[in-house]
């Protein structure tokens, strides 16, 4: 697939050929092994635009030239002069110039009889220039803080500042130049102050063909066509397309390489995309928002359900039942790694490994971060707060140790909560068994008026010793002896099969302590078996006795005294069957006191966490907006502000409608702790005048069962993000804006900081034209370096002053979307240009605009 966007390619501006060698005394090479070594270096060093530059001279460089041309490296011919106020100069032209050519201008600039080469020109170096304009050529000033330099000579700031000083070349990066020329390079320097700043190359006066390994003897061109004109057009923007190698920093970012096609709508469509701005252009049904939806439809990537409805009924229509597209993606998150993505029709997504096997990632682990935006879709989320959060979100870079910490402290809290839940069925459990107590502890104590107690005595003891036997019984019963065992290690080692024997002994030894102790453990309950049998066989006497002493008691309603003596005996065992649950609810009801004093200090450590978080996020807040947002773009967050699941919760109860709950949204710093702790501490006066609330509402709250409130409290309620546009000289919230202004000031938020490529679908729609001319094209140059940009648009300025490295233009032929003929490339394409002229809204006044911005003649 081939790569037909703008990129960075390295040139060499000023290279010599064998005679200028020799001049210059450098020795060791015949002229064919120079043009060889020369050429060898150039592939070496992927140098793939060579300008040929000997003083005064072309034809001496032919050899050299025809040996480049040979090899597949792009030569501008050339030659370096001295104009009349001594400043060095490199004049270059088209490929197709001949030496007659080329001599012909030099005479035409004064340099034709002149014996010496390096002689200077009788023309100055305005003259120069507006004659190597009409030749179609290029021109820079050479070496300027050296000898023969403009800034070394001095005092021609009439020069410097002249609309025809366009280029220039320093010996090094911006921030090593001498320090007596950095205020004039940097275009600070009063007598030297330019409306367009200068384009600075790297150029060495190339030599030998060593010198061509030095990073600042080269520059690189951003180009889409290796030809003079495209190189041209990059001095027109040098800010987006000329670098020096030295100043270029290497940003690693995910982004998509390409996307092939298969069936549908835009079947056998293939593009590799570039890492930085790609816009996608065409009328009406051509298929932009077909294709943004194929890429949405791979990634699965939806803002909402409706949204992936809306994609999924487009994909019925135009991929078709046998349609598959596949996607290439290197991933930041997994280091630079390329997957490719296969989605077919109606089936599950596959991702392969730059091995060509399945991988096991997902998209997420892939690219988590990816935004992707259909038409309108940015302003139907303007009304949803948690949406604008999580927009806001990924720029604040929060720390997982604090979130994982905040987590972790409300973890606690839920876990007390169900600690106190356990606790609460068990005591109710108890509580219900325990129910009639009072009445046989009442019924025992008549049964004693009469003396019966005292001399049924061993009824009590006999029953308590039973009740010994049963517990101790019930609880050996009820131990469970586990078995320990210790896995082996799968990880093939040389020492792995020792380890293994070593557990696997291990584990048998367990084994027979195991059965043992299990073995014990019967043979205790049959010891306390045989010896209850022992006690049960020595009570027959005293149950005998019982039955005596009862005969000789009468008066008791119409019972038998066996009757009283079999009943008090039943009563005397519930009880002393009672006194041990009475200790465990007891005991129950002391261990949730304990617990709520325990959620008293789970609570200040939830508080103390969410303190410390709140404190990084307003801090990277102050940060955003001093250093990284738009000077016109304002954030601030309210934690934990955003009441909407704690209201959703409240409207469940008895009494409650939105309207009495709209007075909390105007507390002031609302802590849902507090709010829970007044309702349950206060009267409903006091919280009226702290919450607005009504009495019915206040008591509907108050009669929530007591676990519902310790939900309420364990919510960590979402934020709010309250954004700010500057308009005029006054910064007004969102929520004031008109939608147009609202999606402007979302817009410089998405398009900041993310590894991961923005998606969008006519990003203009609500938006001016000036925004567009002016900040959001400021804002993708920008950012563009450090994340990749995909927009389909009907606006000219977004592909012209964006300077967008590939311009994709969609026709439809035949009810199918394709590439239009010569329509795909970068705005130094001609025939892109004219593309972007004819469909896009401005097309024309914004190449006009551009040309005005930049001085292009």
């Amino acid at each position: 697939m081939e790569k037909l966007y703008s990129r960075f390619y390295k040139c060499a501006l000023q290279v010599n050929p064998y005679s200028y060698s020799t001049y210059r005394g450098e020795e060791g090479y015949e002229e064919s092994e120079y043009n060889e070594e020369i050429v060898r270096v150039c592939k070496e060093e992927d140098i793939k635009i060579v300008g040929l530059a000997d003083h005064g001279d072309v034809n001496s460089s032919d050899s050299l030239r025809e040996k480049l041309e040979d090899n597949g490296i792009i030569v501008f011919p050339g030659f370096e002069i001295c104009t009349a106020e001594k400043i060095h100069m490199v004049c270059l032209f088209d490929s197709k110039k001949t030496n007659s050519e080329l001599n012909q201008i030099l005479g035409s600039i004064g340099m034709s009889n002149k014996e010496a080469k390096t002689d200077p020109s009788s023309k100055t170096f305005i003259d120069i220039a507006k004659e190597i304009i009409d030749h179609d050529g290029f021109y820079y000033a050479a070496h300027i803080t050296s000898d023969n330099g403009i800034l070394k000579i001095g005092q021609l700031q009439n020069v410097w500042t002249h609309k025809y000083f366009t280029v220039a070349q320093i010996p090094n990066t911006r921030d090593k130049i001498d320090p007596n020329y950095k205020n004039i390079i940097n275009n600070k320097e009063g007598a030297y102050k330019r409306d367009n700043p200068v384009a600075f190359i790297n150029a060495k006066d190339i030599s030998k063909p060593s010198d061509l390994t030095d990073e600042n003897a080269t520059t690189l061109v951003k180009l889409s066509k290796l030809d003079f004109q495209s190189f041209k057009d990059a001095f027109k923007d040098p800010d987006s397309r000329i670098k020096l190698n030295g100043e270029k920093k290497e940003l690693y970012k995910s982004y998509i390489k390409s996307i092939k096609i298969t069936g549908g709508y835009l079947d056998g469509f293939s593009v590799c995309f570039p890492e930085e701005l790609t816009t996608i252009i065409g009328g009406r049904g051509t298929g932009k928002s077909t294709l943004i939806n194929l890429i949405r439809y791979v990634l699965g990537t939806y803002k909402s359900k409706k949204s992936q409805d809306e994609v999924e009924d487009m994909m019925k229509k135009n991929l078709a039942q046998s349609g598959e597209v596949e996607m290439k993606i290197c991933s930041y998150t997994q280091q630079g790694q390329e997957y490719t993505l296969i989605k077919r029709y109606n089936q599950n997504l596959v991702i392969k490994d730059d091995s060509g096997r399945i991988s096991k990632f997902t998209v997420e682990d892939i690219l988590p971060n990816i935004e992707i935006y259909g038409q309108n879709e940015i302003i139907e989320m303007l009304s949803d707060q948690e949406v604008i959060y999580n927009i806001v979100e990924r720029l604040l870079l929060i720390d997982d140790k604090l979130i994982k910490d905040q987590e972790e402290k409300y973890n606690n809290l839920k876990g007390n909560r169900k600690d106190i839940e356990n606790i609460n069925r068990s005591i109710l459990s108890l509580e219900n068994e325990l129910g009639n107590i009072d009445s046989v502890k009442e019924k025992l104590l008549n049964y004693n008026k009469f003396g019966i107690g005292e001399k049924l005595s061993l009824i009590n003891a006999q029953s308590k010793e039973k009740s010994v036997f049963e517990e101790v019984i019930t609880k050996l019963k009820e131990i469970e002896i586990s078995k320990i065992k210790v896995d082996k290690v799968d990880i093939e080692t040389k020492e792995t099969p020792k380890v293994n024997d070593i557990i696997k002994e291990f584990n048998d030894n367990m084994d027979t302590y195991i059965n043992r102790l299990e073995e014990y453990k019967n043979d205790t309950i049959e010891k306390l078996k045989r010896t209850y049998e022992v006690w049960n066989i020595e009570q027959k006497e005293i149950n005998d006795e019982i039955q005596r002493i009862v005969k000789n008691i009468d008066g008791i309603h119409d019972k038998t005294n066996e009757q009283i003596a079999m009943e008090y005996k039943t009563l005397s065992d519930e009880i002393n069957k009672s006194s041990s649950k009475e200790a465990r609810l007891k005991q129950l009801k002391s261990g949730k006191t304990s617990l709520l004093e325990e959620r008293k200090n789970l609570i200040e450590d939830c508080k103390i966490s969410n303190g410390k978080l709140d404190e990084y996020i307003f801090s990277r807040v102050k940060k955003l907006n001093k250093k990284e947002l738009n000077r016109d773009i304002e954030i601030s967050i309210l934690p934990r502000q955003n009441l909407k699941d704690l209201k959703t919760e409240l409207l469940k109860l008895e009494g409650i409608g939105d309207k009495s709950l709209e007075p909390l949204d105007e507390i002031e710093a609302f802590d849902v702790f507090t709010f829970i702790e007044d309702i349950n501490a206060k009267k409903n006066e006091e919280i009226n005048n702290k919450y607005k609330l009504r009495n019915v509402a206040i008591d509907s709250i108050k009669n929530m069962d007591e676990l519902k409130k310790f939900k309420l409290e364990e919510m960590i309620l979402g934020n709010i993000t309250i954004i700010k546009l500057k308009v005029g000289n006054e910064f007004k919230v969102l929520e004031s804006l008109s939608k147009g202004q609202q999606c402007t000031a979302i817009l410089n938020i998405l398009l900041v900081k993310n590894k991961d490529p923005l998606i969008i679908d006519q990003p203009e729609d609500n938006l001016d034209n000036a925004f567009i001319a002016e900040s959001l094209v400021s804002e993708l140059r920008k950012h563009k370096v450090s994340r990749q940009y995909i927009l389909a648009t009907h606006n000219a300025n977004i592909p012209v002053f964006g300077d967008a490295e590939l311009i994709i233009t969609l026709i439809e032929e035949e009810k199918n979307g394709r590439i239009a003929d010569n329509g795909i490339g970068s705005i130094d394409s001609e025939d892109v240009k004219k593309h972007v002229i004819n469909i896009l809204e401005g097309g024309k006044d914004a190449f006009l605009i551009r040309e005005k911005k930049y001085n292009i003649q």
